[in-house]
C-alpha cells in the first residue's frame, strides 16, 4: 500500500514502524505492521476532519489542582510566581473551583 499521498498517515507508518524496531520486532516486520495500521486508521476514519490534542488540558487541570491544594488564603502571589501565572489567574482557577463546590453541593431547603 502507497502511503505517501498522504503525509500524516505516511508519518503515522513511520512512527510506528520505528516504535515496533524499538521493540524488537525485525524491521521488515515492523514496516509490514506500521503500514497495515495506518491503512486500518484510513478505512476507519476516511473522510473524517481528525484532531489530535497536544494533551495540555490535563497538565492544565493537574496544575490548576496542585494551586488549589496549595492555596492557603493569602499566596496568591507565591502561587502566580511559583506557576509561572498572574495573581489574576490564580485568582480566576480558585473562584472557578469555589463556583464548582458550590454547584455540586446539595441544596438547602428552606
Amino acid at each position: 500500500m502507497d502511503l505517501s499521498a498522504d503525509g500524516l498517515l505516511e508519518d503515522l507508518a513511520i512512527q510506528l514502524e520505528q516504535e515496533f524496531v524499538k521493540e524488537g520486532i525485525g524491521a521488515p516486520d515492523a514496516s509490514q505492521k506500521a503500514i497495515s495500521i495506518a491503512e486500518k486508521m484510513r478505512q476507519h476514519w476516511k473522510g473524517q476532519a481528525l484532531y489530535i490534542p497536544s494533551g495540555a488540558n490535563g497538565k492544565t487541570r493537574n496544575r490548576d489542582q496542585q494551586i488549589i491544594a496549595e492555596f492557603n488564603g493569602r499566596n496568591h502571589a507565591e502561587l502566580a510566581q511559583k506557576h509561572g501565572l498572574s495573581t489574576m489567574r490564580i485568582r480566576q482557577i480558585l473562584w472557578r473551583a469555589r463556583d464548582m463546590r458550590h454547584a455540586e453541593a446539595p441544596k438547602k431547603t428552606p
